[in-house]
């Protein structure tokens, strides 16, 4: 006679239940070993941590510390008498925060801050055929095409006086301006970097406004912070310029202040930038430099608890 259904149905549950018994069985002997094993593992994991990792981490914090400290010194007065627009490509307003802070400690004039509006590619197309004419009243020879509003800005922001067509842009929406636009300026620092994997726009953006402000004269900056989700690096290095990737660190701001005075290159410590963390210089002239300042602060002190 053949088995039926149930046959088999009790049969499997037998086996279920002799695993499950034998299961329980084993791990009653085997249960006081592994829990031990695991609690000395978990202790040898702790004291790792507390020895090594605790111990990184305040070294990191008090070398951090030091070299926040440390870099504003060294740097003073090496961009003294120099003036400097910042225009933001990206997507790190703090970024551009803290690169106006390490260029105004190094001596520098920042003398305008603007942002490029995400939407720019986009909108220019929508907006052309009546801001063109106003841009063109102003400078006639422009091209009919969205690369006149790069003309314009680059203009704008190298040689100064164009105040009525940074007002124009900014009243089309295309950017947000704030600062001194009269004058020229020495240098151009770009802070890009996407936020958003599918929205680069170091093609559409940095690329032809580096383009128009080499044609006018100023000389070109990028950088970017380390977090950026897209780095601008690779595709800028047809523009010939200087870049710096990690410029939301101290090291970064130190690298980015080097650069105006180095040999153009990539400079960071990302994959992209080949010419080091930081651009070559000369530490006896910045230890003399940072000499000379800490005996002026030193006869200040003196000065103030003595008396002249």
């Amino acid at each position: 006679m053949v088995p039926g259904f149930r046959y088999h149905l009790v049969t499997i549950i037998a086996i279920f239940l002799a695993l499950g018994v034998g299961i329980a069985i084993g791990s009653s002997f085997v249960q006081g070993p592994l829990v031990e094993q695991q609690t000395k593992r978990l202790d040898d994991l702790k004291n790792q941590y507390n020895n090594q990792v605790l111990v990184a981490q305040d070294s990191l914090r008090a070398y951090t510390d030091f070299l926040s400290v440390l870099t504003p010194r060294m740097l003073q007065g090496r961009l003294t008498g120099t003036r400097i627009a910042i225009v933001q490509t990206g997507d790190y307003p703090d970024a551009v925060r803290r690169i106006r802070v390490a260029l105004e400690q190094a001596g520098a004039t920042v003398s305008s801050e603007t942002i490029i509006e995400r939407g720019f590619p986009t909108r220019a197309g929508i907006v052309l055929s009546t801001l063109l004419p106003k841009l063109r009243a102003a400078t006639p020879g422009l091209p009919d095409d969205a690369g006149a509003l790069w003309q314009a800005l680059g203009a704008a922001l190298a040689r100064g006086g164009h105040e009525a067509d940074i007002a124009s842009l900014a009243d089309a929406r295309l950017i947000r301006r704030d600062g001194d636009y009269s004058l020229p300026s020495d240098w151009v620092v770009l802070v890009g970097g996407a936020a958003d994997e599918s929205d680069s726009r170091a093609e559409t953006v940095d690329i032809p406004l580096i383009a128009q402000l080499k044609a006018n004269g100023a000389r070109v900056i990028e950088a970017e912070p380390r977090q950026a989700t897209v780095s601008y690096v690779q595709a800028l290095r047809s523009s010939d310029i200087s870049t710096i990737d990690n410029a939301d660190t101290d090291i970064g701001r130190f690298a980015l202040i080097l650069a105006f005075k180095a040999e153009l290159g990539n400079y960071g410590v990302k994959s992209p930038s080949q010419s080091g963390i930081l651009p070559p210089f000369n530490i006896n002239d910045l230890r003399n430099d940072l000499r000379n300042d800490l005996r002026n602060d030193l006869r200040d002190d003196l000065r103030r608890h003595t008396g002249p």
